[in-house]
C-alpha cells in the first residue's frame, strides 16, 4: 500500500482560467506552514486520509481588476 500525503489545493485565476495547483507534504505541519504563506484567494488543506482539514482566504489576495 502506497503511503498517502497531505495536500495543499490553491486554486487561482489565470489569463481567464482557473488553474488549481496540488502540493503534497509528508506531515500536516508541512502542509499548514505551506498554506499560510499562500496567496491564492482559495487555499485548502487536507489530511492523508484525503478529509479537508481547513479552508482558506487570504485577507488580502491578489486581484486583477
Amino acid at each position: 500500500m502506497a503511503h498517502r500525503k497531505h495536500k495543499v489545493k490553491t486554486q487561482n485565476w489565470y489569463n481567464g482560467q482557473l488553474l488549481t495547483v496540488e502540493e503534497f507534504f509528508d506531515s500536516i505541519e508541512d502542509a499548514m506552514v505551506y498554506a499560510a504563506a499562500q496567496t491564492a484567494p482559495q487555499i485548502k488543506v487536507y489530511d492523508d486520509e484525503g478529509m479537508l482539514v481547513t479552508a482558506m482566504s487570504p485577507a488580502n489576495p491578489i486581484t486583477y481588476a
